[in-house]
């Protein structure tokens, strides 16, 4: 067992390799996927991770595509939230894992949750790290999709900014993020950013992430659809809030009650709070004991049989999320359907 974690490649059928964090036993039968955050990296669970994978359980830390050092989508392809809930499901099937618990952070909470709904016989348990449900927004889809293809072309060919040191993005990153400690910042930055030479031969540095993610979402879930993801889960959820969530998202309307009705939508949920920011768990292992207690408790699994017959109304439009914010100040004013960083 490798408390430090072993960087791993994980090659899947569609010929894309991903690029993961690997701790604990390779033989648990406790497995564990762990999935960050919008612009976040596997970096996130590198304070919890090894408290795991010293009880044992096995957690396979993941960079999602776009993000970390995982690859990029190919440049004529569009991004989606769905896309997440497919990289998970190549990832589960490249590492045999049919069943398995997801540990999720902010956007990473959202995929979880939404995992568990569609594919209930494969998620044992969901632990949502600071968020529940995906990202919503109530507005005219064939108007938001409009603005987004608009604004495609101008993100794909924005050039990259260059930094002229490590120490300015970690600037800019606690100007736009000021509640995440430093020793977080440091910690995700490590993993996403890279040095780049300069036009006239010097060292420079940029932020590595794929620069669509920024962009306006094409889809959004409404309100009441993802009220309906959460009550499709059949699996126990465990969500935990850092104390500073409601002052760092405050600026968003009907926060607090938009939580507290998704919550109600969940049919067996245990909740706890941690002192902390929205990145509370590169900040404290306080928290991990409850965490512990969770996976192994078998009292708290419930007893799913899915069936494997299982037939589909017919399907509905779908409706897709994709979190994004904008790249600059100057954009803020100008992309006003762009969902903030979580």
């Amino acid at each position: 067992m490798n408390i430090k974690g072993i960087e791993l490649t994980i090659p899947v059928g569609t010929g894309v390799n991903f690029v993961a964090k690997a701790y604990g036993p390779t033989d648990s039968k406790h497995r564990v996927i762990a999935l960050h955050g919008w612009l976040d990296n596997a970096n996130s669970f590198d304070l919890i991770a090894p408290v795991l994978a010293e009880a044992g359980i096995r957690v396979i830390c993941l960079d999602f595509i776009g993000h970390g050092l995982s690859v990029h989508k190919a440049q004529w392809t569009n991004l989606y939230y769905t896309d997440y809930i497919t990289q998970v499901l190549d990832v589960a099937e490249a590492l045999g894992w049919k069943k398995f618990t997801l540990l999720g952070h902010s956007m990473g909470a959202g995929i979880s949750g939404l995992l568990a709904s569609i594919m209930p016989h494969m998620v044992e348990k969901v632990i949502c790290l600071d968020f529940i449900g995906i990202l919503s927004k109530e507005q005219d889809q064939v108007k938001a999709m409009q603005f987004a293809i608009q604004n495609r072309e101008k993100i794909i060919n924005r050039k990259n900014h260059l930094y002229q040191s490590k120490q300015a993005i970690f600037d800019k990153l606690k100007t736009n993020n000021p509640f995440i400690a430093d020793e977080a910042a440091h910690s995700l930055l490590s993993r996403s950013v890279e040095t780049v030479i300069g036009p006239h031969g010097e060292q420079l540095y940029k932020l590595r992430h794929d620069p669509r993610l920024v962009g306006p979402s094409i889809f959004t879930m409404r309100e009441t659809e993802v009220i309906k993801v959460l009550e499709e889960i059949k699996c126990p959820v465990l969500l935990i809030w850092g104390t500073v969530s409601a002052q760092q998202f405050a600026f968003k309307r009907d926060w607090t009650s938009t939580m507290e009705n998704r919550m109600k939508s969940v049919k067996n949920l245990k909740v706890l709070h941690v002192d902390g920011s929205h990145h509370f768990h590169m900040e404290t292992t306080s928290f991990c004991p409850d965490l512990l207690d969770f996976i192994f408790s078998e009292a708290s699994l419930m007893k799913f049989n899915p069936d494997v017959n299982l037939t589909f109304p017919t399907p509905q439009p779908e409706n897709h999320n994709q979190i994004a914010e904008t790249a600059n100040s100057e954009e803020l004013e100008k992309i006003k359907t762009i969902n903030p960083k979580l």
